[in-house]
């Protein structure tokens, strides 16, 4: 399989290559959110609202449905009820709006980024589509409540509009700027407003609209990028643009209406998307990073609400759970500070790269809440607490979706009773924690095959990796997002990590994943390869413990470097984890190593273990245990202090090798656990023993030579501890029994404590100080 091919906007290049500000890189759309929002005001009067003496034209027969596009009149009454109320999410969008009102609108060839309180394209359209739809919501929800400063809104709205869609001459925009990278900001920002300020549009304007949302479409269809693959932020673009202008041009001058839902709904929803979003990304996330994943995964979500309201045709119910099932995700892969979204994928260089936009989080509940997901309740206790911490002004995206999507007086719950361990089984990923408390140990673990778009390269190449964060601390860190975290040498850093994952040497050695290098053969690291089989095999989450495993990871990686790899997790709550690695080189004279990177400068003390950070700024301790012998080394990656990779290799190469590596994300050094390997008196296995001053933990395995334990097996262990033992057959029967230190386990047997393995293979229990054994629920 080919290789990814990584794009590159010139915006981007332009900013790394001439050491642009931040600041003005940040006001750049990589796909996300941006820019410098304007903050929540008072009430203050809207332009000269007072004094216009413009008039809409008179309303049409064909208005008379309308809005088709979210706003049902249910929907416009409660929106005008908060308005009323001066709701915190009406006071954010109408600020918006008055700061809008009396704005200069530059075209696509002026200035993209005038001063404040005046309109310009911004980066390819991002600049116009927060104005006119927050334009054109504030004049549907004053419309009949405040008619002088909805008509002032409106006349704004359509001045973005006029500008938008300019069809010839210098101020036309360049559709195919970036492959169709526009169509985002102007396909679906007209779409939307067609349908929202039709009543005011005169039929030439209609048309001028209808007819610019439908070159960006036929444009996107024969050159964009991306557009014969459902899955990336060009084509959620494409889809919310398709969609929203077929149900918005219905009952209108349009007289292809009917075709355009036709071939939306069959071709691309039925044949394309809803298929491949069922395989890949039942459970939520965005596979190419939360950078881009905010407006993408609402481009995705919209037309299901849009189809609702315009057609009654409910596509959730008809199998696209997405726009319901992303507020599961979000609610467990978000760290534990309730700020940060677990940070894969491609991110751009800024202070917060993976920063978890309340708008998000709002929209997420607004979508849950209107099928009455279970978990709504819940989420909108947890969405508010996402706004608290992000805390600063508004977000690009915040008040247009927080009124359309968030009340702030919708249904609410605790959530601390919520599950602890969640898996995404699309993306297969897993998302655990020790507790819902803001500085609990949290960690993500992924193992599935490639779902981004593979021309794209967004997704990044890091399937089998683990991230470890202690409330907002990462211990095990993703290093591509930390590299570019922080304004100082970000955007210089991120050109290395650009070079270093796709450059023409580039080993993509910047994962916590197991690499193998052959003499003289190809480089390490792995490739976009969506037929991968790769997949999450076990995943069991009790109380105390979670176990996972991520199955045929060989396959993730370029041809002729790994022939085979599985990697099991025992997190033993609520900070130690036990990672269980088994690998074959496709060269047994192959250079091997696991990589595991550090966000704290790293200190190699005794019997190899590696403290992360100082005593008064601690992350946490890594412990290798297998191979024997083991070497560890430490690099400063880039030599710019903010990561360092621990590169563990084997005494001497073979081709298999079994590895188990411990981390502990303890607050501090004195509560570090000792580890060390179980003693076997019978059968067949390996395993591990955890002690600490008021706990232990005991976790075994089957043997290197085999994937499961067979028979008979005992161990000894000088501790009382919680035991779990993996890959034990399914739903075997055994009967256990402790005496002294030792533990037997013995295949249907008939003295001791009798105890059924899991569906996954697993048996767990405790032993007390007196031989009596508890089983864990």
């Amino acid at each position: 399989m080919a290789e990814p091919r990584r794009r590159l906007t010139v915006a981007w290049l332009t900013c790394l290559t001439w050491a642009a500000s931040l600041a003005a890189c940040a006001a750049q759309d990589w796909g996300s959110p941006a820019g410098t929002p304007a903050s929540p005001a008072p009430a203050t009067p809207a332009g000269n609202a007072s004094a216009s003496t413009w008039v809409p034209p008179p309303s049409d027969t064909a208005a008379k449905d309308r809005p088709r596009l979210f706003l049902t009149a249910e929907v416009l009454t409660a929106l005008r009820e908060r308005a009323r109320g001066n709701a915190p999410s009406w006071v954010a969008l109408r600020a918006r709006c008055d700061d809008y009102a009396d704005a200069q609108v530059a075209y696509p060839d002026g200035a993209d980024y005038p001063s404040k309180g005046n309109i310009g394209e911004g980066y390819q359209g991002q600049g116009y589509f927060g104005p006119l739809l927050e334009l054109s919501l504030c004049h549907q929800v004053l419309r009949t409540v405040d008619a002088n400063r909805a008509t002032v809104y409106a006349r704004k709205a359509l001045e973005v509009l006029d500008k938008m869609s300019e069809k010839d001459g210098p101020h036309a925009v360049p559709m195919e700027r970036d492959s169709v990278y526009g169509i985002r900001f102007f396909g679906a920002g007209m779409a939307i407003a067609y349908d929202w300020l039709h009543a005011v549009m005169s039929p030439e304007q209609r048309r001028r609209i209808d007819d610019a949302v439908q070159r960006w479409i036929e444009v996107y269809e024969k050159r964009g990028f991306g557009r014969d693959h459902p899955q990336g932020n060009y084509f959620a673009g494409y889809y919310a643009t398709k969609a929203l202008s077929a149900l918005g041009s219905e009952s209108s001058e349009s007289t292809d209406a009917n075709e355009r839902w036709r071939d939306f709904f069959e071709r691309v929803h039925q044949k394309s998307v809803a298929p491949f979003y069922a395989a890949h990304l039942a459970g939520g996330g965005w596979p190419e990073g939360w950078g881009y994943g905010t407006l993408a995964s609402l481009n995705m979500s919209l037309p299901a609400w849009a189809a609702r309201t315009a057609k009654d045709v409910d596509l959730v119910r008809a199998g696209f759970t997405y726009p319901v099932d992303q507020a599961k995700y979000l609610f467990h892969f978000s760290w534990p500070n309730r700020r940060t979204l677990d940070d894969r994928g491609t991110i751009h260089a800024s202070d917060t790269p993976s920063a978890f936009d309340p708008a998000l989080a709002y929209g997420a509940w607004g979508f849950a809440s209107m099928w009455k997901d279970p978990i709504a309740p819940a989420f909108h206790r947890f969405a508010r607490e996402v706004k608290e911490a992000a805390g600063g002004p508004p977000t690009f995206l915040e008040p247009l979706v927080g009124m359309l999507l968030w009340d702030e007086q919708g249904a609410d719950a605790p959530f601390d009773d919520q599950p602890r361990a969640y898996l995404a089984k699309g993306m297969q990923t897993v998302a655990m924690r020790s507790s819902w408390r803001k500085d609990a140990v949290w960690a993500s673990f992924s193992a599935g095959p490639y779902v981004n778009n593979p021309d794209s390269g967004e997704m990044l190449f890091d399937q089998g990796s683990l991230s470890v964060v202690r409330g907002d601390r990462p211990l095990l860190a993703y290093a591509p997002t930390r590299l570019v975290k922080g304004s100082k040498d970000g955007a210089r850093v991120e050109n290395q990590v650009y070079a270093a994952l796709f450059g023409d040497k580039a080993e993509r050695a910047l994962f916590n994943v197991f690499y193998a290098k052959p003499p003289d053969g190809p480089r390490p690291g792995q490739i976009a390869n969506v037929s991968a089989k790769t997949s999450v095999g076990v995943f069991e989450d009790r109380e105390p413990f979670v176990v996972v495993r991520g199955d045929r990871l060989e396959e993730t990686y370029r041809p002729g470097t790994v022939a085979a790899w599985t990697r099991q997790i025992a997190f033993f709550r609520p900070s130690l984890f036990v990672l269980d690695d088994r690998t074959e080189a496709a060269n047994g004279r192959a250079d091997q190593w696991l990589a595991f990177h550090l966000s704290q400068r790293p200190h190699v003390t005794h019997h190899a273990r590696v403290d992360a950070g100082d005593a008064d700024d601690y992350g946490g301790a890594l412990i290798p245990l297998l191979p024997r012998g083991a070497k560890t080394t430490t690099v400063d990656i880039f030599g710019v202090h903010k990561v360092w990779r621990a590169e563990i290799r084997p005494p001497a190469k073979a081709r298999t090798q079994r590895w188990c590596t411990v981390f502990d994300a303890s607050a501090s050094p004195q509560d570090v656990a000792a580890p060390s390997l179980v003693a076997f008196t019978e059968g067949k296995a390996r395993g591990a023993l955890l002690r600490r001053k008021d706990a232990a933990y005991v976790y075994v395995a089957a043997p290197d030579e085999a994937n499961r334990i067979e028979g008979a097996f005992a161990y000894t262990v000088p501790t009382a501890a919680l035991h779990v033992i993996a890959d034990v057959p399914p739903n075997a029967s055994y009967a256990l029994l402790a005496q002294g230190r030792t533990v037997r386990a013995v295949p249907d047997g008939e003295n001791g404590t009798k105890m059924q393995a899991s569906a996954q293979g697993i048996l767990a229990f405790r032993v007390s100080e007196d031989g009596k054994i508890e089983p864990v629920p």
